[in-house]
């Protein structure tokens, strides 16, 4: 308006800008998380603030396609803004850490072998973050051929270096097998009055094939009879065998002695014999004849000893009588003839004269 009162209007535009750019802090979280954690709501990793006023972080706004909370190492978490004049970024580094000791599993910590048997690892598995197929790794050994105790142990690691729990277990290598017995011969026969020996045994184990047969009962072998023998045997684990028996016949077969006079033989007559046997019972020509007793008298004779086994000796043998021969003596002058035991003679007078002895 001038002092004439006259008025000049004019429209113009005021274009107001802003060149402040906003301001994205880092807050400074946890950036370091277990392998396998739950991702953290990254809107509370960062704050923004505009012109000095804040603004509320929102997902939106964040850039989480790197995020990766299964395996171990980093990832990029970037938020941008802005505010329709400038525009703000801000980037964060995650990582991801495996501290976690992997987990052994086996399905048997106490085995049982028979002395001789075959040793196999039990099933073993180990779970683990970062990784599956990690391999178990037994150490120690077990000697099947001996008996005892063995301690076997099972490690694992994983890549991140996390060694596992030890695990350990025990072998046990027994015998729990019976000795078993072998005998020559399970029947023996033995003459009376002889010796009796063992026969061969041996016994064979799992363990010790030095083990001892240990025969029990006893052989009288001056009585016939049979006796049975019994053969045990018991190993270091006290495992017994199964008893093998066998039988021993004392038999007597032997015929008895008989001294003083010999089979088949002719003694000269008044012969003494003076017979003796060494066990049973006698007959002469069937009659009862006494140990000791002393034969004088001529005769065939047949001589039977029998024993309580009835083992028999027969002896026949004679006792001379008078011969047949004939002598021709000359006695005190006589003429003398000796026929069959019996005297002739003729005297001077030409008779024949007889003279019989008397047979005892």
């Amino acid at each position: 308006m001038d002092e004439a009162n006259n008025t000049f209007s004019d429209t113009f535009f005021v274009d107001v800008v802003d060149t402040t750019t906003p301001v994205i802090t880092d807050l400074n979280q946890q950036s370091t998380m277990e392998l396998g954690s739950t991702a953290p709501d990254f809107t509370s990793y960062f704050s923004i603030t505009d012109n000095s006023l804040p603004i509320t972080v929102t997902s939106d706004m964040l850039d989480l396609s790197e995020v990766d909370m299964d395996t171990v190492g980093t990832f990029d978490v970037t938020i941008t803004y802005s505010d329709g004049f400038q525009q703000a970024m801000e980037s964060i580094t995650m990582t991801i850490i495996d501290t976690t000791a992997p987990v052994i599993q086996i399905n048997d910590d106490d085995i049982t072998i028979e002395l001789g048997g075959t040793y196999t690892q039990p099933a073993c598995s180990v779970t683990d973050l970062s990784a599956s197929g990690i391999a178990c790794q037994f150490s120690g050994s077990v000697h099947t051929d001996a008996l005892g105790t063995y301690t076997i142990t099972v490690n694992a690691s994983d890549a991140s270096g996390n060694d596992a729990t030890v695990i350990t277990y025990d072998v046990h290598v027994v015998d729990t097998t019976a000795p078993v017995i072998v005998v020559s011969t399970d029947d023996i026969t033995v003459e009376m009055g002889d010796s009796y020996t063992h026969p061969v045994c041996s016994v064979t184990d799992l363990s010790d094939d030095t083990l001892p047969c240990v025969f029990g009962g006893s052989v009288d072998v001056n009585t016939v009879g049979t006796y049975t023998i019994t053969v045990n045997a018991t190993d270091d684990s006290d495992n017994v065998a199964t008893s093998v028996s066998f039988d021993v016949h004392v038999v007597d077969t032997t015929a008895p002695v008989v001294s003083g006079v010999e089979d088949d033989t002719v003694y000269p007559r008044k012969t003494e014999l003076e017979i003796n046997f060494n066990e049973g019972t006698a007959t002469l020509n069937g009659e009862a004849f006494a140990n000791g007793t002393v034969l004088d008298r001529r005769g065939e004779f047949t001589l039977v000893v029998t024993d309580a086994a009835n083992n028999v000796t027969t002896i026949q043998f004679e006792i001379e009588g008078f011969g047949f021969g004939v002598v021709l003596l000359i006695v005190f002058g006589f003429i003398a003839l000796v026929a069959g035991g019996v005297f002739f003679y003729i005297k001077k007078s030409g008779i024949l004269k007889t003279i019989v002895p008397t047979v005892e």
